[in-house]
């Protein structure tokens, strides 16, 4: 289960980056904006890499970042919802849907 979600992830992730990078790219052009190198600037200085502009570092800080927060929401998510699920679950009586059955007309209730 947990590779699924991390799968999951990975994909809306990547899905993501790739959506907000075409979106960026075209604003760049209709704008004249030129590209930002703050990714791989980033990546150089925690790496301790020598400083430069290189768009192939650039792109792979990006779509790095960018999966990895797409693996992260999905985890957070699957958590939240794993303990809400199991909140519900251990409680006793009925759940809401059962409720509102029971209140329901035209509705069969237990």
């Amino acid at each position: 289960m947990i590779m699924r979600a991390v799968g999951e992830g990975l994909l809306a992730g990547l899905a993501g980056t790739a959506a907000m990078t075409a979106v960026e790219k075209l604003e760049q052009r209709l704008t004249g904006r030129p590209d930002s190198y703050v990714p791989a600037r980033t990546l150089e200085r925690v790496a301790g890499m020598a400083e430069r502009e290189s768009a192939p570092l650039n792109l792979a800080m990006h779509v790095g970042q960018g999966a990895a927060l797409g693996v992260l929401h999905k985890a957070v998510y699957a958590f939240a919802t794993g303990l809400a699920a199991d909140a519900l679950a251990a409680r006793a009586g009925l759940g809401p849907g059962q409720r509102h059955e029971w209140r329901t007309l035209g509705r069969e209730g237990g």
